[in-house]
């Protein structure tokens, strides 16, 4: 808004919502996983995905709903680690982790709860 509005001195109070829209929408299928969301809107350059389901928009999903989840995933593949196997399993693994967070960064930034952080 502050790109498509303010800096083009225009008056929010008679701007119209289509005037400055995003179209056409980008969407995803409900059944997607968070990781082609992620992608799709990392290949996008968006922070929105519209989820369409037989052809009715159903809701929203964000960055910020996906980096909400990134702490858990997170978590999830260090303890998966530590049982599945050794030590090299464990460090591969890790490995993994972090090669899915770095992109992640990129796209959504640093966690705002830094104990949610994992030092790349």
């Amino acid at each position: 808004m502050v790109i498509r509005v303010l800096a083009k001195n225009l008056r929010p109070d008679t701007v119209k919502a289509k005037e400055i829209m995003t179209a056409p929408l980008a969407t995803i299928e409900p059944e997607a996983t968070i990781s082609d969301a992620a992608r799709r809107m990392s290949r996008l350059d968006i922070r929105r995905l519209g989820v369409i389901y037989k052809g009715d928009l159903i809701g929203v999903i964000s960055s910020k709903d996906i980096l909400g989840v990134m702490p858990e995933l997170i978590e999830i593949i260090q303890e998966r680690s530590r049982i599945e196997g050794g030590a090299e399993e464990a460090e591969k693994r890790r490995g993994i982790a972090f090669r899915v967070l770095r992109p992640m960064r990129r796209l959504f930034g640093e966690p705002e709860r830094k104990e949610w952080a994992v030092p790349l």
